[in-house]
């Protein structure tokens, strides 16, 4: 197959435990990133991890092949270094090739369309709000010499704002509550993913759902399969400004060991009723695995 260049979707996600309160915050680059290369208008996506001060990620790319068509992958970073100054650098290996793109950041599945096994190496660092990279690799391999990812979210932002978590919990995704973006999505385990979908105005639903494909997945947050009406997956500007539920919920997948928390932290509202909005404030979602499996 001949060699291309790399064009793609980039995410960063910085996901931390305040272990005290002079805990140093992790740098500002949390949050979703795009890079995008005319004609391409996909992008890359890299999702940026980091939980007790170890950093992690998957970097989820597009590959074009001239006359054999474009394809994908899950690449995990490797390697990867952030200083305190916010500089990152990460490398990508091996990452095998799909015709459709997989789910993001969830690797582990065998392509269908070959391996590559070329190296590229990441560094750089926010330079005027921007993610500037610098990649070097054989040639072909790198999308550019130089690229700058535009944010485009806010996703699990370090920055001190939430209290100490002394109950086992890991944050895996965290941003403002008027933030614009439709759905942040992560893997929980193998089966299952945590998925935040917004509302018209700034409304959310946490839910998490199976894997596998379909369009009407079953959320296992519910306790009943024929649930109706506003629960506490919900976060809801006018059942915040009535307390309608509290401003921290924990609830069990359905069928699975694990145990989500939905939490609220200085959120604002104005307007009343169903007219009222949130005005600021930070949601975040974080899951820890249940002694008990509770059946269903």
């Amino acid at each position: 197959m001949t060699r291309v260049r790399l064009l793609g979707i980039v995410t960063l996600v910085a996901v931390a435990h305040c272990a005290s309160a002079t805990t140093q915050a992790a740098p500002p680059l949390a949050g979703r990133w795009q890079y995008i290369q005319p004609p391409d208008a996909e992008g890359e996506v890299l999702d940026l991890l980091v939980s007790s001060g170890k950093w992690r990620g998957f970097l989820n790319g597009l590959e074009r092949a001239g006359e054999h068509g474009v394809f994908y992958y899950v690449a995990e970073l490797e390697s990867v270094e952030v200083a305190p100054d916010g500089a990152i650098r990460f490398e990508v290996g091996e990452r095998s090739l799909s015709s459709r793109r997989p789910a993001l950041s969830a690797p582990g599945g065998a392509g269908d369309a070959g391996v590559v096994r070329d190296r590229m190496r990441f560094a750089g660092r926010l330079e005027g709000g921007d993610l500037v990279l610098r990649c070097v690799g054989p040639g072909g391999s790198c999308p550019d010499s130089t690229l700058r990812f535009k944010r485009i979210s806010g996703i699990a932002d370090s920055d001190g704002s939430a209290p100490p978590d002394t109950a086992g919990f890991e944050v895996v995704i965290r941003f403002s509550v008027t933030d614009t973006t439709a759905v942040f999505e992560r893997p929980l385990g193998r089966a299952l993913r945590i998925r935040v979908t917004r509302y018209s105005g700034a409304d959310w639903k946490v839910s998490v759902v199976r894997q596998s494909p379909g369009v009407d997945q079953p959320n296992l947050l519910y306790h009943s399969r024929s649930w109706h009406g506003p629960y506490p997956t919900d976060v809801l500007a006018w059942a915040h400004r009535s307390r309608f539920f509290p401003d921290e919920r924990i609830l069990p997948v359905r069928g699975h060991p694990y145990e989500i928390r939905i939490r609220l932290i200085d959120c604002h509202t104005s307007g009343s009723g169903g007219d009222a909005v949130f005005d600021a404030g930070t949601i975040d979602v974080a899951w820890r695995r249940a002694k008990v499996k509770r059946a269903y």
